[in-house]
């Protein structure tokens, strides 16, 4: 197992438990984001401040943070991928419940890019309610 693998499933762990404070410890101050497709949220960041922005932009949607169900991680060495299904409840009451793909990019026990691949269709709906 590469040390890549172990920091993403520490860094998911964290997530599923809804340890935020210690997940943000495992990014990297300069980490870059990428979070495909023509939402209002897609785009890209180029920092820790800016990804975590990105993250509070959705929570203003939703009740509570997304429950990820990590299904598969895929160990590359410094590049780890993770196929999740999350589900949360939008502030309007309805279900969003949304399919991911993860590519991770460790470097240094820290993760240096993560890129985001989802149901852009069901984020817009989402975002536009």
């Amino acid at each position: 197992m590469s040390k890549g693998i172990e920091i993403v499933n520490q860094a998911l762990e964290m997530l599923k438990k809804g340890d935020f404070e210690t997940y943000e410890t495992l990014l990297d101050d300069n980490m870059h984001f990428k979070m495909i497709g023509q939402t209002i949220l897609s785009g890209e960041t180029n920092n820790k401040k800016e990804f975590l922005s990105t993250v509070g932009k959705l929570m203003d949607y939703l009740e509570a943070p997304i429950q990820l169900q990590v299904r598969e991680v895929i160990d590359g060495g410094d590049t780890v991928v993770s196929i999740a299904q999350g589900k949360s409840i939008s502030k309007k009451g309805e279900a969003y419940n949304n399919e991911y793909c993860h590519v991770w990019k460790v470097k240094n026990n820290k993760i240096v890019e993560l890129t985001e691949y989802l149901d852009t269709e069901m984020l817009a709906q989402l975002l536009c309610k």
